[in-house]
């Protein structure tokens, strides 16, 4: 027989719990976006891919078997304080609702017997576990059953434990203890039972968990939001020789018709008995129905790039830099959680191998061969075994590794036309990219035209000084083997130019205009003469970048990130200043991280220049709204109303925003229209009931919010009236007496005389009346009151009737046998009346009485 005895327990604040899992196992609110190469070429693509946790409605569960793994302390928290076993803690309220079964909870009681429950009496319709009360320990069957003796349940390992000491040999270690860690709206419930001992097989507590004999540890743990559930069993063994050894991991609904259990796990007739140590499973809600989260990609301004998973992202252009975020956005009840992440795409560093030379030979005599074969001209003493080369004819040849030269030594050329002759090389270990070099063979006399692209007539060329780091030419029938040079109109003027490409970084110039000249010196080996062309460009100090922001925030927000997407010139000095929205200097970094949010709401315009080698930009702006916080307040009143009626709440508060209240144990919300108030009808009341604000959630992106604690008490009853007495409760014919009653000042009364309804009264201020009955003749009467109203409400009165007898007056009559008698004799006179009543006669000169026996006589 197992005795019970008082529970006590003291209170221990968890502030804060850290904890690390990876981003695919984590069942918590975050996104990180897999790690991915760089674009090899302009025009290739790469596709990013999200890691979040997808988490769905809660009507059913899935469960698997997870790493276990030691994230959350089994110490430290609120201990469950007992001289026995099978009690249930207090009543603990979570911070944040806890989603189990297709149903919302803020409160759970921790059983000493390894299992949490939401069926709390008083808390859930039909609640059976008592607060403080006995947790039970005896079961023999499995789950799910609806004659479980404990649903709405987590089990993890529910067994029947003994908290009695002894057999517990230090309450220090050995004990159930609960707590709440992290930060919304990633915050988790963790419950703890400890090295405990099974009821009659005991345990011995050693130096560590690993030397205990016979006890049991394991841990279940809740997380806020994605509603998972986490049962981390450190150790258990079976106590064969009690309650049929049985020991469960699982869930169970209010009902117990549905239920989930991880293999041999189960308890019940031809369950095994099982020993574990170091196993950890994982409850994922897994209802019919969409997912509880969505995918954003996103640009730092917000525009939206899509929605799949993954998703494919291109480089056009050289100096092409993306920033990709990331957005998933959780949905829990009225509850909307969000986390971001970001991630960088660009081009990937050309591969560390020579361009190839291009190949001149003054001859014309055709057809004629020439070798092509660069590779260790290219190479440049690296590994050739990193790197496969192959020469093509086309570039998409070439980037496909297609149709490749084999006549490398000996390629024919057939006239003195250019030939173009592109080189795949290709990463075999890194990155695996893949770039395209080309060179052109010339065979014949020196001669041709270059430009720069737009390839116009227009003289000159201009460009802003920031807008290449690599302007080929356009070479027109242009011989190979010259050299180019720029010629600057300022000396101090600086234009960088490849000598042998002609290709120009415009990123390390200054404005100005330069001239490009193309020279062949004479060959005399080939009988080439010398040959010079020129072409004129024109460099602006323009700019080309873009500024964004981490996005808006809510008012109270501490900081924020500015960002911006430009390309500094190599070699070149940049600087740069943010200002705020009062032309404030707050940065010279060009992406400032920590920037203080304003605390008044508004929309606000940071605003950066870019000084580059001393010339400075136009402005850049991005603005930041901080939206405000969203109010809510009752605009209705604390009032009365009719019993087993409704009424209607009115609130005010900001347009869009939803509130949250509560009404006793039942949670309600309403969203506050475009003119700024909302409405609710109350269900009907039988009992006065307060309506408590919790909280308001702004129709913002990010939903704003705030606690509130405002309230108003709808109060219900009916008027009532009722009989207190009869002034005078007897009374003689011809007179009146008063009906007294008690009843709601004000209330309009209306009453009976002999089943006749009578003329309505109105209840005075002091709530006593008093009803004249008027002279009455002999008689019963009887009053009674039949309704009583006070506007709106009104109350059939029964049972509030009175009798009133009114006595008919009395009669005497005298009379005498002996109407003459002489002087000095006597005479007989006789009363006749009702009984025993007094007669009050005069014998012409007194007043005399006498008393009627009980015949109604006297002589």
């Amino acid at each position: 027989m197992k005795n019970n005895y008082f529970i006590a327990f003291f209170s221990l604040f968890i502030s804060c719990l850290t904890y690390a899992q990876s981003t695919n196992e984590a069942p918590i609110v975050k996104v990180t976006i897999a790690n991915h190469p760089d674009v090899c070429n302009p025009g290739d693509c790469v596709d990013l891919t999200a890691n979040y946790f997808v988490t769905k409605p809660t009507t059913n569960y899935v469960v698997a078997q997870t790493p276990y793994s030691a994230l959350f302390a089994f110490d430290g928290g609120i201990p469950l304080v007992v001289t026995t076993d099978d009690r249930w803690s207090p009543t603990f309220t979570l911070p944040f609702a806890f989603n189990f079964y297709g149903q919302s909870y803020t409160k759970v009681l921790v059983g000493s017997n390894g299992v949490i429950t939401f069926d709390i009496a008083g808390e859930v319709p039909g609640g059976t576990q008592i607060s403080g009360g006995t947790c039970p320990w005896a079961y023999s069957t499995a789950v799910p059953n609806t004659g479980f003796p404990i649903k709405n349940a987590i089990y993890g390992v529910y067994q029947d434990t003994n908290m009695a000491s002894p057999p517990i040999q230090n309450t220090a270690v050995q004990n159930i203890n609960y707590y709440v860690g992290g930060t919304a709206p990633n915050r988790v419930f963790v419950a703890n039972f400890n090295r405990l001992p099974q009821f009659q097989c005991n345990g011995t507590l050693g130096s560590t968990v690993a030397t205990d004999i016979g006890l049991q540890s394991s841990q279940i743990v809740l997380y806020e939001t994605t509603n998972v559930i986490d049962v981390y069993v450190r150790k258990r063994s079976f106590c064969g020789s009690w309650n049929g050894a049985n020991g469960v991991i699982g869930v169970q609904n209010q009902s117990g018709n549905e239920g989930k259990v991880p293999p041999g796990r189960n308890s019940g007739p031809g369950t095994p008995s099982w020993n574990t140590s170091e196993e950890a499973f994982r409850f994922t809600p897994s209802g019919v129905g969409p997912d509880l989260v969505s995918l954003k990609w996103k640009t730092p301004a917000g525009v939206v790039l899509g929605t799949t998973n993954p998703l494919t992202v291109c480089i056009a252009n050289v100096g092409e830099v993306k920033n990709i975020i990331a957005e998933v956005t959780y949905v829990n009840g009225a509850i909307i959680s969000q986390a971001i992440d970001n991630t960088i795409v660009k081009l990937a560093d050309p591969l560390p191998v020579l361009n190839p030379l291009d190949i001149i030979n003054c001859t014309s005599s055709f057809p004629t061969t020439v070798n092509i074969g660069q590779n260790a001209y290219m190479l440049n003493g690296l590994d050739p075994f990193d790197y496969a080369i192959s020469y093509h004819l086309t570039e998409q040849n070439a980037k496909n590794g297609t149709s490749s030269i084999t006549t490398i030594s000996n390629f024919p050329i057939t006239s003195a036309a250019p030939v173009q002759i592109f080189v795949r090389v290709e990463d075999q270990n890194g990155n695996g990219c893949v770039n395209v070099r080309s060179f052109t063979v010339q065979v014949g006399i020196p001669g041709g035209t270059f430009s720069y692209p737009p390839d116009t007539d227009a003289t000159p060329l201009t460009y802003c000084f920031n807008s290449y780091t690599a302007l080929a030419p356009i070479k027109i029938n242009l011989s190979v083997g010259g050299t180019f040079t720029v010629i600057p109109t300022n000396p101090t003027d600086v234009l960088v130019i490849n000598p042998t490409t002609g290709v120009l970084d415009l990123t390390g110039s200054t404005p100005g205009t330069y001239t490009i000249k193309y020279f062949i010196p004479a060959n005399t080996a080939t009988g080439c003469p010398e040959y010079t062309t020129t072409t004129t460009v024109v460099i602006e100090s323009c700019f080309t970048a873009t500024v964004s922001n981490s996005g808006n925030v809510c008012q109270g927000a501490t900081t924020f990130s500015l960002f911006t997407t430009y390309t500094e010139s190599v070699g070149a000095t940049t600087t740069y200043k943010w200002t705020d929205n009062d032309g404030v200097q707050i940065s010279t970094a060009k992406n400032p991280i920590g920037v203080s949010v304003p605390t008044v709401a508004g929309t606000y315009t940071y605003t950066l220049i870019i000084t580059q080698n001393g010339v400075a930009s136009s402005p850049y702006t991005t603005s930041l709204t901080v939206h405000p916080t969203p109010t809510a307040s009752f605009q209705s009143v604390s009032a009365t109303i009719c019993t087993n009626t409704s009424t209607i709440l009115l609130f005010s508060g900001t347009p869009g925003a939803l509130v949250n209240f509560t009404g006793g144990t039942n949670n309600y919300s309403v969203t506050i229209d475009t003119n700024g108030v909302a409405s609710f009808t109350t269900p009907v009341l039988a009992i006065s009931t307060t309506y408590t604000l919790v909280k308001v959630i702004g129709s913002t992106i990010p939903a704003c919010e705030k606690t509130l604690n405002d309230f108003i008490t709808i109060s219900v009853g009916l008027p009532t009236a009722q009989i207190v007495q009869y002034t005078n409760p007897v009374i003689c014919s011809g007179t009146s007496t008063g009906l007294e009653i008690t009843g709601t000042p004000g209330a309009t009364l209306t009453y009976s005389k002999d089943g006749v309804v009578q003329p309505t009264v109105i209840i005075p201020a002091s709530g006593a009346l008093v009803i004249s009955t008027g002279n009455l003749t002999s008689g019963s009467y009887t009053y009674a009151l039949t309704n009583v109203q006070s506007t709106p409400c009104s109350n059939t009165i029964t049972g509030q009737s009175a009798i009133l007898t009114v006595n008919a007056l009395p009669t005497a009559t005298i009379a005498t046998t002996t109407a003459a008698i002489c002087t000095g004799t006597a005479g007989t006179l006789t009363f006749t009346g009702p009984a025993n009543a007094t007669v009050t006669y005069n014998n012409g000169t007194t007043d005399l009485t006498t008393t009627l026996n009980s015949s109604g006589t006297i002589t």
